[in-house]
């Protein structure tokens, strides 16, 4: 071979040796020889690296499982796409020093995976990983001092937080596929909810006599089937549970939640068993739930495109009409026409959306023996619906409506706001005025 080919073959050599970060020395590329095992022989596999702590994935008979809970599917997917028909080996070098092994990215910080098979287990500690597809690494079952360069990026693959290992998200079952949910205080059920079909709407079977909004039953089913832990505890103090949430499928298949308070929020464990896992702060409120907060919470089922006027007589007085051309007049306290459109339609909206902001314990005899206000809305058919502002409590007020009379509902400080506008909250604003009848984002 002439000087001109070997001068070029070095020099390539040598371009390949900073493009890697490796000595020229110490590389060796060609057919290393050694393979991984496919992921189907695995047993164990136990993920060390400084400063986080030790995870052990264990196969089991109903599948990969990390500290009792099933292995995050998401990860496992992942594992089995890339090392599930094992793991070829392009590149075997030598580094018989810690600087040498330093250039690969190899030290005693690095990340060590231990696979155990039938065979034997293997350490393989991994370092650099070259353009996010091969990765350099050392493995317990060669002659010390080898580096391989293996065919995939190992390093994406395990170097997880410990945290992320396990299945956060607990049930596996959709909103559709769910019939009933109850709530279960040791032998008592607290409340039960029940649909006949995924398209019908969800009615109390217990207790008897409550009205349920379609929307809270919604929110506690659309919660439970979605529900992703906050953490998984490691070491668990007793686990005593306060009450079960327990929800059946169309198909008879059980599932639900033990749940106990503790001293951050709600502990949880499924029905079927596993690890205690705390939940988050923001869940709490659907998880929790009180037969109570599962009520219709709409004062009125209408559609505020069928408003046709408003009387309204109280506090804040007022009478409002639409005309024949579609324009909206006021005729009291003062006449303004015509009247802004978007600060009417949300007026109508506030009303005929006014929701329940929380139950009292009673209702108070004379809690409408003075109205503060009453609102009277003619619909295009000549129907009359209702609502009643009644007596203070706390910030808010009772209410009652045409729909919904007897219980003790409560309407907030700020829903209030929006059903008691003045002549110039309706008025036409200046170009770029905020709508003072428009829900305000909680401060």
């Amino acid at each position: 071979m002439s000087r001109r080919v070997w001068g070029w073959l070095g020099l390539c050599l040598a371009l390949a040796a900073v493009r890697w970060g490796i000595p020229a020395q110490e590389a060796h590329s060609g057919p290393a020889g050694y393979r991984l095992p496919p992921m189907g022989e695995w047993q164990q596999v136990q993920i060390e690296r400084t400063g986080w702590t030790p995870v052990t994935l264990q196969r089991a008979p109903s599948g990969w499982q990390v500290g009792g809970a099933p292995v995050d599917r998401h990860a496992l997917t992942q594992l089995q796409e890339v090392l599930g028909t094992g793991l070829g080996i392009d590149q075997r070098s030598e580094a018989r020093t810690p600087e040498a092994l330093a250039r690969f990215g190899l030290g005693e910080h690095s990340l060590r995976v231990t696979l155990t098979t039938a065979a034997g287990a293997r350490t393989l500690t991994l370092g650099k990983v070259l353009d996010g597809q091969r990765t350099f690494m050392t493995a317990s079952d060669t002659p010390e001092g080898t580096v391989l360069r293996a065919q995939a990026n190992l390093r994406g693959l395990f170097e997880r937080p410990p945290h992320t290992w396990p299945q956060r998200t607990l049930f596996e079952h959709g909103f559709a596929a769910v019939q009933r949910v109850a709530r279960v205080e040791g032998e008592r059920v607290a409340w039960a909810l029940s649909r006949p079909a995924p398209d019908r709407p969800w009615v109390l079977t217990q207790p008897d006599g409550l009205q349920v909004g379609q929307a809270e039953a919604n929110g506690v089913v659309n919660t439970l089937v979605s529900l992703e832990v906050d953490r998984f505890e490691a070491a668990p103090a007793p686990f005593t549970p306060a009450f079960r949430v327990e929800a059946q499928t169309f198909a008879g298949e059980r599932f639900g939640l033990q749940v106990a308070p503790g001293p951050t929020g709600l502990r949880v464990q499924p029905l079927r068993g596993g690890p205690i896992a705390q939940l988050p702060r923001w869940v709490e409120r659907f998880i929790d739930v009180p037969a109570a907060d599962l009520q219709e919470r709409r004062l009125l089922s209408v559609d505020p495109a069928e408003v046709r006027a408003v009387a309204a007589r109280g506090d804040r007085p007022l009478q409002l009409h639409q005309a024949p051309d579609g324009r909206w007049v006021l005729t009291h306290p003062e006449r303004i026409d015509p009247l802004d459109p978007a600060r009417v339609q949300q007026y109508l909206h506030n009303v005929t959306d006014l929701r329940v902001g929380g139950f009292a314990p009673r209702l108070p005899a004379d809690a409408f023996d003075a109205p503060h206000q009453v609102i009277d809305l003619r619909l295009a058919d000549d129907r009359t619906a209702q609502v009643v502002l009644g007596a203070r409590f706390g910030e808010g007020r009772y209410a009652k409506s045409s729909e919904r009379d007897g219980g003790a509902f409560v309407v907030g400080a700020g829903a209030l706001k929006g059903v008691l506008p003045t002549p110039d909250d309706l008025r036409p604003g200046a170009p770029g005025e905020v709508n003072p009848l428009s829900p305000r984002p909680a401060p």
